[in-house]
């Protein structure tokens, strides 16, 4: 997975769990790929707008198009194994 480090497909977004599930596509209605994402993949950034907020480069995104994510929280539920919070409204990334 290999992208320009000036790519402009970054997701920004407050997290207080451990882990992410992305999901993408190139249509608001059709998210058809997922990534998980642990914490420590995540670049802590300050936002003029938003302030601390967490940055995540989506490799492999063509640079003329735009991209739509939706993202929720994953986190254990002891031994019930894994829940997951409600996703994020689908937002777009151009």
């Amino acid at each position: 997975m290999g992208c320009r480090k000036d790519c402009p497909n970054r997701l920004r977004r407050k997290i207080h769990r451990h882990r992410r599930d992305c999901r993408y596509g190139d249509r608001r209605d059709s998210l058809t790929q997922e990534l998980r994402v642990l914490n420590s993949e995540l670049a802590k950034v300050n936002d003029p707008k938003y302030g601390s907020v967490y940055r995540y480069l989506l490799r492999n995104m063509p640079t003329d198009k735009s991209v739509f994510v939706s993202i929720a929280a994953l986190h254990s539920a002891g031994t019930d194994g894994e829940a997951v919070s409600a996703p994020s409204a689908v937002f777009e990334v151009k």
